[in-house]
């Protein structure tokens, strides 16, 4: 086929390893089998050889990819990549003696067609005797009509259509069915694709499935044929289906030499090979039936399809040689994807001969990809523990043995130098265990060759992996190659290392029983994709339980957004309610609670709603197996008060097993999951016989430490944390007086007593639904439905959902002159004339003609209207704005104050500045203009005509102002927050009033790692997992930038960071959350010894002058500042805080880990840190986090292009202004 030369500029780029000369696209070059990415052109091969095996080989890979992915349909896809692959080495099985060789892509083909012959004869035998019969008809019809023709001379050529015949569909309308059970071997491959070839279905079983499985598969499935071996042929005696048993064939006479012409290939696939459409069936994947009947995953080609080969532009640039590794039976769907994933890049797969020999043939096939099931790397781990201990003994061992000898020799010497060597006993551990970590590194060293010496991409899947064995796979192989998938046989990959995978749509569905609601960022995680199968087979009972309505599939795990990131945290299947209707997830506790044990090697807890509590059986570590059970019993619970969980959580009897759980034994499945139907069927008698013994102690009152979490009073608990004699069924916990604290507290003991966690809306609905919420699980769904339905984040960002649009057109009617006494009656509000004749220019001018215009030159703001006056970066943004002079100096300055009459905010205003060392002189005062509103309010509470004058008459909004708390949740701060914004909207749209809105960085927060590379949130949305006050400024920003886009008004969105005091006052409010958290640390004069703990602090006066400069100086430059994250990236330590205050103060601080600090922050109320204690339990202080701040850096000035640092002068005078709090 002739290529043009777009073709070749593409996909032609290789250069010789040995003459390092370009090879021309249309030349043939070599590629070594064994070399990395080894190529050599043609005449230096054939000149001076290679020490391994090379393919002949022509374009790139890119190229082939290209041509493979032309292909429409699964079976052509296939074929294509058999041909485009011919010369390449394709798959190889291990041997006996560990010895393996591998087929190539056009032996493999060969063998398949050859294998096809059999399969054909025995799944289509009753077609093949009328086949033959039509072909004979069919050729005497030819020899007649051939004869008469002859008679006349006549010559017919045949239609022109024979030449462009399409590809037959077999023989059967009805899609034959053929089940699969044998050991893994090439043959199994050959049979895999020569099915799809032949247009057959296929149903793989498992070699050590049991006959009721395959007797509940045989009623759903009616096979033609049973594909097995000798180790599987009893499986499927009593069963009346044909059988062909591989172990009979003799594949020497089958197959014959693997060598083969083109011309030989073609001929066996017009027989032996049928084109497929999409809706046909390629395989029924059955499921293990542990927790029920076993479930047919029903995968039709077109599904297979965009599952195992990918799209052209998801297609990875990968090394060579690209070797994949399989050691799990084809059985599962995980192998099964295997090897099309292996040929689609033209790789090879190596299958391992037996689970035994898997690590040998793991160095000897030493692949660049591996991917396995967590029991695999468990045992590596347990491995590598057993060597490190060993060595570590023997290290030991040499070193007493010296230091006996050396204490012969010192028996003479005095008593002075015993004691020297008692103080040197520390030192001496801290020597051994330095040993030990050396002994470790050279061990790393050693098992990172575990896999072979090319490992590229690791992958663990099937089931979760412990942190201890993930964290040993980083430090063995590196981190940027190790990589934890989580997915489904139903869906596919659903994520890896936590990241959503581009084509995957994943919902968060409300589990109220669990107490897991889709608002607050966790819930079940329901997929759509692609790769998705739509139904069971033959099951509509379980397809309509597992797929909802609109297509998602219901996977049974419970997610939370953390970090941006998906995080598995529970599952459905393994949740239990036990009789008292307290929900208890099993899987939580074996796995993330007990199993940090040393004592515990594997663990299986079991309850039902028959009982009030949990037993478990528990299979001891090898250097424990000898233990009393008592001893566990104290392991559990220890292990339960570290992680905090409820008492009802912690088993109250155990069983000790010495033999473990496997895949042999089948207790364990072969992703390495416990077979929870099986454990229970296993052990059963004793599970009862645990019930009924702690059943009798129980009910006799004997036992009151066991029953501590059964019988408490949660009223009066209530009544006795929120200081009141009888609580009000109507009012909240929050009007209540519960403080952060007071819900802290709550929440803890909520979650022993019930072992549940309580949603932070709880605290502000009536105390009578709180109470019902935690007692009875039922209503939990009707609840949180009734007060906290999940937020429509569409509909809310959508400014036409606020400001209807006869509002619209009614604010903009609005815009025409002012009365020169303004706002309020009186003289000092006269607008000078200059101002006047600017704003009679812009006369009222419809939105729709208004795209397209220039926009205008913002520069001449003399009326400000200011809110969040009185918060602390407000009252800076104030100031700033009365400094200003010369052609920037304003007139006044409209501040909107919450109060009782202008008198009383007044006052309440000179109260604050007056606190914040704020000095005014009288010009400055007499431009303060106070208004009495609420942000909350419609038109702030002022009447129409008043609001359309303010809008009229001002230059410039500013907004600052909003309800400040990290605890509520969004209902409860929209009105202010939200309604706030719209309300500055409908002002800014009177004149296209130009606004500035201080927002936050916490809108990122969510997703810290992508800070650096958005300077838009709503690129990273929805907000679910952000706190309700981020989640407001978050929507705000929003409608902000819609109102930009759809009415032309001219916009700054800032971004402060952290805020620290005054440069020059030292002021920063007591409230402040930079200041409680400081204040509380002095305070308690703890040094928390944690050198990566930084502050991303900036003085606010910095922030205040930032914000007011740039709006003045540049918005006739940028008119769109949009988001200008204001951060510091020259932070300060939180140690360097401490050791200058240390110094300064002349007293020492003691030192402490992070757990403990909390632990103390928990038992002091009065100090400033304790009402932020829930926000601090479950992480640790602030970490380094990468803020973009470019646009910020090209809107300062030269002079101010460094940002300032945090100096010892200002934490001096910080130090000064908050003396009274930490003495």
């Amino acid at each position: 086929m002739q290529k043009n030369k777009e073709d070749y500029n593409v996909v032609c780029n290789f250069t010789c390893n040995v003459c390092n000369n370009m090879i021309p696209p249309w030349e043939h070059f070599y590629v070594c089998t064994e070399c990395s990415n080894y190529d050599t052109c043609k005449h230096c091969y054939e000149e001076k050889g290679h020490e391994h095996r090379c393919y002949q080989e022509k374009f790139t890979e890119i190229y082939h990819q290209r041509n493979i992915t032309n292909k429409k349909t699964l079976t052509a896809r296939v074929e294509r990549i058999f041909i485009t692959y011919a010369n390449r080495l394709c798959v190889g099985m291990f041997n006996e003696q560990n010895e393996i060789n591998y087929l190539t892509y056009r032996e493999f083909h060969l063998l398949t067609l050859r294998f096809n012959k059999i399969l054909y004869s025995n799944v289509f035998r009753e077609y093949e005797e009328d086949k033959k019969k039509k072909r004979e008809e069919e050729e005497k019809k030819k020899k007649k009509e051939q004869e008469g023709e002859n008679k006349f001379n006549v010559i017919k050529l045949p239609p022109r259509n024979t030449f462009l015949k399409k590809r037959s569909y077999r023989p059967t309308k009805k899609q034959p069915f053929v089940v699969v059970c044998a050991e893994n071997r090439l043959e199994y491959l050959f049979l895999d694709i020569g099915c799809l070839l032949l247009g057959i279905a296929t149903v793989p079983i498992i070699p050590n499935s049991n006959t009721k499985k395959i007797e509940e598969i045989f009623e759903k499935v009616d096979p033609t044929l049973v594909i097995c071996t000798n180790q599987t042929k009893h499986l499927f005696e009593e069963q009346t289906v044909p059988i062909l048993n591989i172990d009979e064939i003799d594949l020497n006479r089958q197959f014959g030499d693997v060598k083969a012409t083109d011309k030989e290939i073609k001929a066996l696939s017009k027989d032996y090979a049928y084109e497929s459409r999409p809706e046909e069936i390629y395989t029924i994947m059955f499921t293990s039936g542990s927790t029920g009947k076993p479930k047919g995953a029903l995968f039709r080609n077109g599904v297979w399809l965009d599952r195992v080969f990918p799209a052209r532009n998801q297609i990875p640039d990968l090394p060579r040689p690209y070797i994949n590794f399989l050691f799990t039976n084809l059985g599962y769907c995980g192998a099964r994807e295997t090897f099309p994933l292996t040929i689609f890049y033209g790789a090879r797969l190596a299958v391992c001969s037996h689970i035994s020999k898997i690590f040998d043939q793991l160095k000897i096939a030493s692949p660049t990809f591996f991917t396995s099931t967590p029991r695999i790397f468990e045992i590596l781990f347990s491995k590598f523990q057993e060597e490190l201990r060993i060595q570590f003994e023997k290290s030991n061992k040499i070193k007493k043995e010296s230091e006996k000898e050396n204490e012969k020799e010192k028996e003479n010497e005095n008593e002075n130098e015993n004691k020297k060597e008692n103080e040197n006993e520390n030192e001496k551990e801290k020597e051994k265990e330095k040993e030990k970590e050396e002994i470790r590194k050279e061990l790393l060293k050693k098992y990172s060759k575990s896999l072979g010496t090319r490992l590229m991409f690791l992958f663990t899947g099937g089931a979760k992996v412990s942190d201890k064995v993930f964290q040993f796979l980083i430090e063995c192989f590196g981190k940027e190659k190790v990589h934890d998938s989580f997915g489904a046989t139903e869906v596919g990959t659903i994520t890896t290392g936590n990241e959503i995978l581009h084509n995957v749509d994943v919902k968060l569905k409300n589990v109220p029983e669990m107490n897991y609601f889709a608002s607050e960022g966790c819930g079940e995680i329901c997929v759509k994709s692609p790769e998705m199968i739509s139904e069971y087979w033959k099951d509509e009972e379980s397809t309509k339980k597992n797929f909802t309505k609109d297509g998602y599939f219901r996977t049974g795990d419970i997610g939370k957004y953390i970090d941006g990131k998906l995080i598995i945290i529970d599952r459905i299947k393994d949740t239990i309610k036990l009789s008292q209707g307290i929900f208890i997830s099993l899987n939580y506790l074996e796995e993330n609670v007990f199993k940090q044990s040393k004592m515990i090697h594997q663990l299986f807890i079991y309850g039902c709603s028959d009982y009030s509590f949990l037993v478990a059986i528990i299979i001891p570590t090898p250097q424990y197996m000898d233990s009393d059970k008592e001893e566990f019993k104290k392991e559990l619970i220890q292990l339960s008060e570290k992680s905090e969980v409820s008492a009802v959580e912690i088993p109250k009897e155990v069983y000790i097993e010495k033999e473990d759980f496997s895949i042999e034994n089948g207790l364990l499945t072969v992703a390495g999951k416990k077979n929870r139907l099986q454990i229970y069927q296993q052990y059963k008698e004793i599970i009862n016989q645990m019930f009924t013994s702690i059943n009798k102690l129980l009910n006799s009152g004997n036992n009151n430490a066991r029953m501590e979490g059964y019988n408490f009073n949660l009223t009066e608990f209530l009544q006795k944390k929120l200081n009141v004699s009888k609580l009000l069924p109507e009012q909240s916990v929050h009007s209540q007086g519960g403080d952060s604290l007071t819900k802290y507290l709550i929440t803890k003991t909520v979650k022993y007593r019930y072992s549940l966690k309580i949603p932070k809306f709880l605290f502000f609905i009536p105390i009578k639904d709180f109470l019902k919420f935690i007692q009875e699980p039922q209503s939990r769904s009707e609840i949180h439905s009734k007060y906290n339905n999940e937020i429509n984040w569409k509909k809310l960002s959508s400014v036409e959902y606020w400001i209807p649009e006869e509002i619209k057109k009614e604010l903009i009617s609005q815009n025409k002159d002012i009365n020169e006494n303004g706002i309020e009656n009186g003289g000092k509000n006269e607008i000078e004339k200059e101002i006047k004749n600017e704003i009679e220019k812009e006369k009222e001018i419809e939105i729709e003609k208004e795209k397209g215009k220039e926009n205008k030159i913002y520069q001449n703001f003399k009326t400000i209207f200011l809110t969040g006056t009185t918060g602390f970066l407000g009252l800076h943004i104030l100031e700033e704005l009365l400094n200003l002079k010369g052609e920037s100096e304003i007139n006044k300055v409209y501040c909107l104050i919450r109060g009782e009459s202008v008198e009383n905010a007044s006052k309440r205003l000179n109260t604050i500045l007056n606190n914040a060392k704020i000095v005014l002189n009288e010009k400055q005062l007499q431009k303060i203009n106070v208004l009495v509103g609420d942000l909350g309010v419609n038109y702030f509470g002022f009447s129409k005509e008043k609001f359309y004058k303010l809008g009229n008459e001002c230059d410039l909004i500013i907004h600052s102002g909003a309800y400040v708390d990290s605890v509520l949740p969004y209902k409860t701060l929209e009105r202010v927050n939200v309604g706030g914004t719209v309300e500055i909207i409908k002002l800014s749209l009177i004149k296209k009033t130009p606004i500035t809105y201080i927002s936050t960085i916490s809108v990122f927060f969510s997703f810290p790692d992508r800070i650096g590379q958005y300077s838009n949130p709503f690129q990273i949305s929805p907000p679910v997992q952000l706190d309700g006050y981020t989640q407001t400024k978050w929507l705000s920003e929003k409608l902000i930038q819609k109102a930009k886009k759809q009415y032309q008004i001219p916009i700054a969105i800032f971004r402060p960071s952290s805020i620290f005091a005054n440069s020059k006052t030292g002021y920063l409010p007591k409230k402040d959350f930079v200041c409680r958290i400081l204040t509380g640390i002095l305070k308690m004069k703890l040094f928390v010894d944690d050198p990566d703990c930084f502050f991303d602090l900036l003085p606010v006066d910095f922030y205040s002058k930032v914000i007011v400069n740039t709006t003045f100086t540049k918005f006739n430059q940028a008119h769109d500042i949009t988001g200008i994250n204001i951060s510091n990236p020259n932070k300060i330590s939180l140690l360097k805080i401490l050791n200058y205050y240390q110094e300064s103060q002349k007293i020492t601080f003691q030192k402490c880990q992070y757990p403990d600090f909390i632990k103390k922050v928990r038992n002091q109320s009065d100090n400033p840190l304790a009402s932020l204690y829930s926000l601090f339990e479950n992480t640790t202080f602030p970490r380094k986090s990468l803020i973009n701040i470019n646009f910020l850096k090209e809107l300062l000035d030269e002079k101010e292009k460094e940002l300032p640092t945090i100096t010892n002068e200002m934490l001096d005078l910080f130090f000064e202004d908050i003396k009274d709090i930490i003495n």
